[in-house]
């Protein structure tokens, strides 16, 4: 596996702020938010906003495009909050995020989501988002909360060894250290 990077990387938080290109420069691109084009964050919008992708949020309503490209603007400024599109053979995939990332704990919180017309990349996404948090990142903890009623979910993080900790109502609390 051949790894390029264009970024300085000279503090923790700036390994977030990357492009690059695993395998070879066709196979699989991780691209952070923040360089995205406007086209791309309005296509990302719009599977954030579909139902099949909505129903598993914590914010269920709809995100106007104003809000969209605010949240994505305060993105520039994070050293907290990193948000990627994987796109895998020129193909945009999928989103995840580490988000409250902890830099003196080394943990952080994630999610991701296939855009609605994709099944069964989940595994891709979930390895993706491991690679950049534990071995980009070097962090040491990830923790996911997943809505009871998200069994797909639930069942792909057990795969990968993430165990429950917590349950608070109908939300699951999951972890995995490394």
């Amino acid at each position: 596996m051949s790894i390029n990077f264009k970024v300085d990387l000279y503090a923790p938080w700036e390994k977030a702020r990357f492009w690059c290109s695993l395998l070879s420069p066709k196979d699989i691109e991780i691209k952070n938010f923040v360089f995205l084009s406007s086209e791309e964050l309005l296509q990302i919008l719009t599977w954030r906003n579909h139902p099949d992708i909505s129903r598993f949020m914590f914010r269920k309503d709809l995100i106007s495009r104003e809000e969209h490209f605010s949240f994505v603007m305060q993105l520039h400024y994070s050293k907290h909050d990193f948000y990627y599109l994987l796109i895998l053979q020129e193909d945009p995939l999928g989103v995840f995020s580490l988000s409250n990332v902890n830099w003196e704990n080394m943990d952080a919180e994630f999610g991701l989501y296939c855009r609605p017309d994709k099944k069964g990349y989940g595994n891709l996404l979930l390895e993706m988002l491991e690679y950049v948090a534990f071995v980009l990142f070097k962090l040491r903890k990830l923790i996911a909360k997943v809505f009871s009623y998200n069994k797909k979910a639930l069942a792909l993080y057990e795969r990968f060894g993430y165990k429950i900790q917590e349950v608070q109502g109908e939300i699951f609390i999951l972890a995995k250290n490394v």
